[in-house]
């Protein structure tokens, strides 16, 4: 390299070693940063997808075997009891869980999954409908029994009543204590007509019907029943 012309200064071929880089250690390959960037992108990609891969899981696969037959078990054993014993806090609970879980099964068909989820769903309706029907049921002859024991009351003291007006007639006027034995009677005419405007109120608020009403929704309730037995337990 000529540094220096005879006046001192750098000459142009030095200039030119100066100005202009080697470039043959600068460029590198063509396109070897890209490709780099993309192998890169290519190997985080690959992770990403492993990692969610792994994550994602079929339904069936959060339960193991075990977990799914004790769920089926569950399921059919409560199915064949009564529905009033389902309606029993613990056997309730224990058929709300174990459905869900039983529908996950892989190898179940779909009309029995179908009907899995269809209990499943219609289970609160159904049960709260059996419910009132027995409630309804057990007022009405609740109710009864209280008509049952008016009516009773009112043969009692009708029966007095007729012994008291029948002795009235038989005795003397004169006796001293006579006016008592009206008072009582009068008395008990009353309380008598009080006793059957109560039984009248009682046979119009839970009249026969109302029973009839109450046995055709329990009818319904254990019906709907019977069929998610069939269904589910073949």
């Amino acid at each position: 390299m000529e540094w220096q012309e005879k006046d001192g200064r750098p000459s142009k071929n030095a200039k030119r070693e100066l100005v202009l880089p080697n470039i043959e250690h600068s460029a590198g390959v063509p396109g070897s940063s890209h490709s780099s960037v993309n192998r890169h992108e290519k190997s985080v990609d690959d992770e990403s997808v492993a990692h969610v891969s792994s994550d994602v899981k079929s339904p069936a696969a959060q339960y193991s075997a075990e977990v799914l037959d004790k769920a089926k078990a569950e399921v059919q054993k409560l199915l064949m009891m009564p529905l009033q014993q389902v309606l029993l806090p613990e056997n309730y609970s224990s058929l709300e869980a174990a459905l869900p879980i039983y529908a996950e099964s892989p190898d179940l068909l779909v009309e029995k999954a179908r009907n899995l989820e269809e209990l499943r769903r219609n289970l609160p309706s159904l049960l709260a409908n059996f419910q009132e029907a027995k409630k309804q049921k057990d007022e009405y002859y609740k109710e009864s029994a209280r008509k049952v024991m008016l009516v009773d009351d009112i043969i009692r003291k009708q029966e007095l009543h007729t012994e008291l007006k029948d002795l009235v007639v038989g005795i003397d006027a004169s006796i001293p204590n006579l006016k008592e034995i009206e008072a009582l009677e009068m008395n008990l005419t009353t309380e008598i007509s009080h006793l059957e405007a109560k039984l009248e109120e009682l046979r119009i608020e839970f009249p026969a019907s109302k029973k009839d009403v109450a046995d055709s929704l329990a009818t319904q309730a254990e019906t709907r029943w019977a069929d998610y037995k069939r269904k589910i337990c073949v």
